[in-house]
């Protein structure tokens, strides 16, 4: 069963890995598109911009006044300017002095400015040493743009403008757009995986306890077979022994001769062993009736000799419990019984507790504890650590609990002690 398990869970998470593997693809995808579409629209800026320069006279410069847009030289570049601006769909040109002065501008109102906001960037001063390059991606009033700087040159090669050349990056609200609908594709992935995961989980986890319970079934009934055909088997030899014992202690038996009495003491135990057997065998018939637990628990008392002691750490009464008696008393008798032969003082603690759903019987002993080893076992039929013990008595226990709609469970401490808890419904009809 660990061995499905495990597997389950290494192809779950090998499917959970290529699901994250592909996101991250996509995202380098996206990344990528970007980067190329960054370049291409740089390369293109940069183009126009070299090409717009051999067409600007170069002469006209000395002659254009900042500010000033009436002059023929100003028209005479303006009009190139909004030439190209409309045949490369720019969103604007600025032809600048070395100081950063706009000289002039298409569309023309940025013209008004007078001068760049940044006359110092690291941009405009590679123009102003001939270096063409190109801006990071700004964004204003919700729209992203790239902008190149570029230089113009007189006749001898000397810079005597910047041209500075802006375009929208359409491109980019796309890809952002691109970006928000993979990350929320992301999140839904990851949103998926994780209600996928808790279900399958709990359904696979649920199937092998189900599995696991089918097989420990199987297993009971088999050894229940068993035990009942050996249970049979012995006991009638026992009648036989038990009868031969008599006669021969009316015939050759002292009145003090202790083998006489061996020989029946012997024949309880066997008999105690056997009926454990056929009490393990068979299915029980459940019977529920509401009753109080204060009887119950006196009854118990009653059921233990008078040198041992239960415990109560509660006086609560009152309590009802809607179940099997006489089996909830079987199942609780053999829990104390176990826990006052662990204890050294022949005491157990018994506290129980009441919730709206459940009623909680916890039963404390003193005794040595039990090995963490052990204790895994504990529930199993035939499995004991005692010397003369059957090793049925938790088995059947347990069944009982669970026939009940119980649960039952126990802690343990080497030196300290042990702890037994059963779980049953508080009404189990609703």
């Amino acid at each position: 069963m660990n061995n499905s398990k495990t597997r389950y869970t290494i192809f779950f998470w090998i499917g959970v890995l290529l699901i994250l593997v592909l996101n991250l693809l996509l995202w380098i995808y996206v990344n990528q598109v970007e980067d190329k579409f960054a370049s291409n629209l740089s390369n293109r800026l940069t183009s126009t911009n070299k090409s717009l320069a051999r067409l600007i006279d170069y002469d006209l410069l000395d002659m254009i006044i900042p500010g000033e847009t009436n002059s023929l030289e100003y028209f005479s570049i303006h009009e190139i300017l909004e030439d190209i601006r409309d045949q490369d769909s720019l969103q604007s040109i600025l032809l600048l002095s070395t100081q950063g002065e706009i000289l002039v501008s298409a569309p023309e109102i940025l013209g008004l400015q007078k001068e760049i906001s940044q006359p110092n960037s690291i941009f405009f001063n590679n123009a102003k040493d001939g270096i063409y390059s190109t801006s990071e991606l700004i964004q204003i009033s919700g729209e992203w743009f790239l902008s190149t700087f570029g230089p113009v040159t007189d006749i001898d090669g000397h810079v005597v403008a910047i041209l500075k050349i802006e375009a929208k990056a359409t491109y980019f609200d796309t890809l952002q757009n691109l970006r928000n609908q993979l990350l929320i594709f992301s999140l839904i992935n990851f949103l998926v995986i994780t209600i996928i995961a808790v279900i399958l989980f709990r359904m696979t986890d649920r199937a092998f306890k189900y599995q696991a319970t089918i097989k420990d079934h199987e297993h009971l009934v088999q050894l229940g077979t068993m035990a009942a055909s050996v249970a049979h088997e012995i006991r009638n030899p026992l009648g036989i022994i038990e009868g031969s014992n008599e006669l021969i202690k009316k015939k050759y038996g002292e009145q003090d001769d202790e083998i006489f009495e061996f020989i029946p003491s012997e024949i309880v135990r066997l008999t105690n062993i056997i009926e454990s057997f056929l009490n393990f065998a068979r299915t029980p018939v459940i019977n529920k009736t509401e009753f109080l637990l204060e009887p119950l628990i006196a009854r118990i008392k009653v059921g233990i000799n008078p040198s041992e002691n239960i415990i109560l750490e509660n006086n609560k009464m009152g309590i009802s419990i809607l179940t099997d008696e006489n089996l909830l008393e079987q199942a609780l008798l053999n829990i104390i019984k176990n826990g006052i032969e662990a204890a050294a003082d022949k005491s157990v603690q018994l506290k129980i507790e009441e919730s709206k759903n459940k009623i909680r019987f916890i039963i404390k002993d003193g005794g040595k504890g039990i090995e963490k080893e052990e204790l895994k076992k504990i529930f199993q039929p035939f499995f004991t650590t005692k010397e003369k013990g059957t090793g049925l008595g938790l088995a059947i226990t347990k069944r009982i609990i669970e026939m009940l709609s119980g649960t039952i469970s126990v802690k343990s401490e080497i030196g300290i002690g042990s702890e037994f808890i059963i779980s049953l419904p508080h009404n189990s009809k609703k």
